[in-house]
């Protein structure tokens, strides 16, 4: 459990710069947003077991540190599609930014640059693609979905590549809206929550393995598949010529009952053997949970709800200080476990216990 120290500023937001985690950013988000919108962020699904899960599987997780190795020069640099990254730190893609900021992603894109990050760009932003590309100072990827009219994903995908998308990421696993409860639990009773009468689409529910090959080609930049949740969907994903694979449970908002990604995720690493890239989030709140995905075959982490605590409570400050503070966590751990950069990193650096 998390040590939490008393509260200085019951009146107002402690300074940014008194923060120590990413915890304490969260509890400032929780006191600066409406209780409806931090609640629709907060939440997970049905009775939020995947949600939990998320994180508790980090706690069956112990490093096999290593002593007596030279860390003074510590390096977490990586190269991913050609790109070398600062950190295997990205901010991962969500929707409507304006929620909780007023300049919405121009915010995010300004806090993750300050960072040295990519950020991946929502097809559900606030603000338009090619105006968050313009402010950003370090690359962006375009997060998209399967569309009922293949010429609206073709132009979408064209229209970011051509503002400066490096990469995009098409998630897949999420074709219909799901009923969250806490948002029923949340509105007020003058506009109440009810049960959808009918399923209600959030992308091509027919949606086959046939569409990538043309996505590819309408690209022209690498192609990442989200929302992987099994080895064997890892391996047809790489079979049929992705770039590169994100493993992700959609925040644990879509589907309850889901694996934990860290849980599943060496099984995947297994499956892919080295042939892509894999990426992952879910539930990643220190640099340790980091960690412990690199050694088990991610090759970068996303960061999501974090980076809207940040954004919410700080602007484009928040951020920015959400993520260094995940960097610093990081570039510590690794030095304490005896590794100077990733490629000293294994799978033998982690211990899963089975409780």
């Amino acid at each position: 459990m998390t040590p939490q120290r008393d509260n200085p500023y019951p009146d107002r937001l402690a300074p940014l710069e008194e923060l120590v985690n990413v915890l304490e950013v969260e509890d400032a988000a929780r006191r600066k947003l409406d209780r409806a919108v931090y609640g629709r962020i907060a939440a997970g699904l049905g009775s939020e077991t995947t949600l939990r899960r998320n994180r508790e599987f980090f706690d069956r997780m112990t490093f096999r540190r290593r002593v007596l190795v030279d860390v003074r020069k510590m390096d977490l640099s990586v190269d991913l599609f050609g790109q070398k990254l600062y950190t295997p730190i990205l901010v991962g893609p969500m929707a409507r930014h304006q929620r909780v900021h007023a300049e919405g992603e121009l915010a995010t894109a300004q806090g993750a640059g300050a960072a040295k990050t990519i950020l991946i760009v929502s097809r559900d932003s606030s603000v338009p693609f090619d105006r968050i590309a313009s402010r950003a100072a370090a690359s962006v990827w375009y997060q998209c979905y399967p569309e009922n009219d293949p010429a609206r994903l073709r132009d979408a995908v064209h229209g970011a590549v051509a503002a400066g998308a490096k990469a995009v990421c098409l998630t897949v696993g999420a074709p219909y809206e799901p009923f969250r409860e806490a948002d029923h639990h949340n509105r007020s009773a003058q506009d109440p929550a009810r049960w959808p009468p009918h399923l209600r689409q959030r992308s091509n529910p027919q949606l086959s393995w046939d569409l990538l090959p043309r996505l590819r080609e309408w690209a022209g930049v690498p192609v990442l598949l989200k929302g992987i949740l099994s080895p064997e969907e890892a391996r047809a994903a790489v079979d049929r010529g992705v770039s590169g694979i994100v493993v992700s449970n959609h925040g644990a908002r879509v589907l309850d009952g889901a694996p934990a990604t860290i849980e599943i995720l060496p099984q995947i690493a297994e499956a892919v053997g080295g042939r892509a890239p894999i990426l992952i989030d879910g539930g990643f709140r220190r640099g340790t949970d980091i960690l412990k995905a690199l050694a088990l075959g991610a090759k970068a982490v996303l960061i999501g709800r974090p980076i809207l605590w940040g954004l919410a409570a700080y602007g484009a400050d928040g951020v920015r200080v959400v993520l260094e503070m995940l960097q610093s966590e990081l570039a510590l751990a690794m030095g304490l476990c005896g590794k100077p950069n990733l490629a000293a990193l294994d799978r033998a650096l982690v211990k899963i216990h089975r409780w």
